[in-house]
């Protein structure tokens, strides 16, 4: 696959940063909730909470979308609009634009009811049908815990907007850093962070991310409002190295002994930008409103069949787990309370007495 097809790929399957992984509970032994930081949140990380407490609170808001993207050797932007009126009715739609040989375009318009995902690769058009009223009405029941609810809505169902943005970095970036800065004359946070796991990104726990993967990230928000107005991520840059024939080691560090390039494998950079934020727009009848034309019809994957099977068997999941969770707990609880006798011994007739006789002097 050509560069462009990747960059095109990763456009239209969310991973630029509109949003942001979550840890996947299926890949958890337990289905449980990840226990409590052993660590308390910083300044930085709370700040990012509050922001989403009021980006949830928002009846309805409207923003231009812009994203340049550097990456594998391609610069591009992605451009489009962001409306949302409560939390399940939004649109957005988003396009190439920088790569006059591509046409490359992502859309997600819902009604509060059906989701429609509709993603363009070049001259491929692909279009997705989820029953949100369904779906959503499984994940608020029971056996489900917010922190399964939050990963199945963000990543399953695949929606994006700044609340669902900033809640996927707030669990897989770590937040140690806040600054004051100013936004367009608006008083903002500025906080920094780098990547927790980098398993999350296929990366092993002791290897070197890739330059082409970003892991610094930055957030501004707006004080007042807790809007994300920008969000810049980053790789880092990584030295190429090259050895001619068998492989060589420095015996005095360890490392690879090879001819290192001049040029560094080039970092990739991502920076997302809210601008023309309306916070009181007026909406039109058909905003939240999609139709497949009539020629595609016979084209659509309706996907919530397969999503419903996920959460059945999700929830068959936690509730052995469960079962398992309460049958050891109660087995420990029996052996505890069991009441342990220690029998006295009888009294030794050999034993020496408590008191010593009084001495004969």
């Amino acid at each position: 696959m050509s560069n462009l097809r990747i960059v095109l790929a990763l456009l239209v399957a969310g991973t630029l940063p509109l949003s942001a992984p979550a840890q996947d509970p299926t890949q958890n032994p337990s289905l449980s909730p990840p226990p409590p930081a052993a660590e308390p949140p910083t300044e930085a990380e709370l700040t990012l909470d509050e922001a989403m407490e009021k980006l949830r609170a928002l009846e309805k808001v409207q923003a231009t979308i812009r994203q340049d993207v550097e990456m594998l050797g391609q610069n591009f932007s992605v451009e489009g609009q962001f409306s949302q009126e409560g939390r399940y009715r939004f649109s957005l739609d988003l396009q190439v634009v920088g790569l006059p040989q591509a046409r490359g375009r992502m859309r997600q318009v819902s009604d509060g009811k059906v989701l429609w995902d509709v993603s363009q690769i070049l001259d491929q058009t692909y279009y997705y049908q989820l029953g949100l009223t369904e779906l959503l009405a499984r994940i608020e029941g029971e056996p489900f815990e917010v922190f399964h609810r939050n990963y199945f809505i963000q990543q399953k169902l695949g929606l994006t907007g700044p609340h669902w943005l900033l809640d996927g970095l707030r669990q897989s970036v770590k937040f140690d850093r806040r600054l004051e800065g100013e936004w367009e004359g608006r008083p903002v946070w500025i906080v920094r962070g780098n990547w927790k796991d980098t398993n999350a990104l296929g990366i092993g726990p002791m290897a070197q991310a890739p330059a082409y993967i970003p892991t610094v990230v930055e957030v501004q928000v707006d004080k007042e409002t807790g809007w994300p107005y920008q969000v810049l991520l980053l790789g880092k840059k990584r030295a190429i190295v090259r050895g001619g024939g068998t492989p060589r080691v420095d015996p005095a560090t360890g490392r690879p002994a090879g001819a290192v390039l001049a040029d560094e494998e080039p970092p990739s950079r991502f920076l997302l930008t809210y601008s023309d934020v309306d916070f009181d727009p007026d909406f039109g009848p058909g905003e939240f409103a999609f139709r497949v034309p009539d020629t595609d019809r016979d084209r659509v994957q309706d996907r919530t069949p397969d999503l419903m099977a996920q959460l059945d068997q999700m929830a068959r999941l936690i509730e052995a787990q469960k079962l398992q969770d309460a049958s050891a707990a109660g087995s420990a609880g029996s052996i505890l309370d069991e009441v342990i006798e220690v029998p006295t011994p009888d009294a030794d007739p050999a034993a020496p007495p408590a008191t010593l006789p009084p001495s004969g002097n």
